[in-house]
């Protein structure tokens, strides 16, 4: 799977797509033993990132004769997490270009929904394309409603 660029071997686990500690380390060019104590000292929701069992690791190594020790912990992250660890991991360059291009991305989605919220001010039909970013702004919570001023 391609992720931001970058080629990421990812596995259908507990309902989402995630990729292993080694990979990530791999792709973010960092050390595993580094990743995995980063890993353990932020505190990452369970939902972005958690510890695979030795029936869910053998599932996704059946291609290959390797296998989960007991002593092994082998961490897994949905895309979320990985966005959030790019941002946490220091001197990789790769984790940096993921983490601008998230920003980019951000900033493009709050002026286009800022773009939305304008024409709809002025009442300018913008046509159908639209009606799904007005969905969303829509149940934004006012938080973030406040926060970029929609």
């Amino acid at each position: 799977m391609s992720f931001f660029g970058k080629t990421l071997r990812m596995y259908w686990l507990r309902g989402e797509y995630c990729a292993l500690d080694r990979d990530i380390a791999v792709m973010f060019e960092v050390d595993k033993k580094a990743l995995v104590a980063l890993l353990k000292r932020k505190k990452y929701s369970d939902t972005n990132c958690f510890t695979l069992n030795i029936n869910e690791y053998n599932r996704v190594m059946q291609a290959t004769l390797k296998r989960l020790k007991k002593t092994d912990t082998v961490y897994a992250l949905n895309e979320l997490g990985i966005i959030r660890l790019s941002f946490d991991i220091r001197k990789s360059k790769t984790a940096a270009e993921v983490s601008v291009k998230v920003i980019r991305a951000t900033a493009e989605v709050i002026n286009l929904m800022a773009y939305v919220k304008k024409a709809d001010d002025f009442n300018v039909p913008l046509g159908p394309q639209y009606d799904k970013v007005r969905k969303e702004i829509e149940r934004a919570p006012d938080i973030v409603k406040q926060l970029f001023g929609l």
